[in-house]
């Protein structure tokens, strides 16, 4: 069996086998593969889609049905791209979507390739969210 060997920053050795390395990550959505996960897709979708809307990212978390890590972590790779905006409130961090002709374009992708699920759940749901 292959190992691959990961250092950290602190000079760390971490051994990780190639099936639980491949586990670990998410397969882009089927209905957009060329974002880089569900996670991503899911994130863009509720935030683009409702850009008034402004989540914490636990509350993002829930909403996508993903770990609070891996909306963490695309939450500041959007932001860093200029997709997301963040504020701090106390303790939370809040997201929403950013603003410019890339962000809207982007927007309009979301909507025809997610779109309507959207819509359908949250008419299932009650309407609220």
């Amino acid at each position: 069996m292959r190992r691959l060997l990961v250092r950290g920053p602190s000079g760390m050795a971490l051994r990780i086998d190639r099936r639980y390395h491949r586990r670990m990550r998410s397969d882009p959505p089927p209905l957009l593969p060329i974002l880089r996960s569900r996670t991503q897709a899911g994130v863009l979708t509720v935030l683009l889609l409702n850009p008034d809307l402004e989540l914490t990212q636990t509350e993002l978390a829930r909403r996508v049905d993903a770990s609070l890590t891996s909306v963490v972590d695309e939450v500041r790779r959007l932001e860093q791209a200029g997709l997301l905006v963040t504020r701090v409130l106390g303790r939370a961090r809040l997201v929403r979507a950013g603003s410019g002709p890339l962000v809207e374009a982007l927007a309009e992708v979301m909507l025809r390739a997610f779109g309507p699920l959207q819509i359908i759940c949250r008419g299932v749901r009650g309407g609220g969210r």
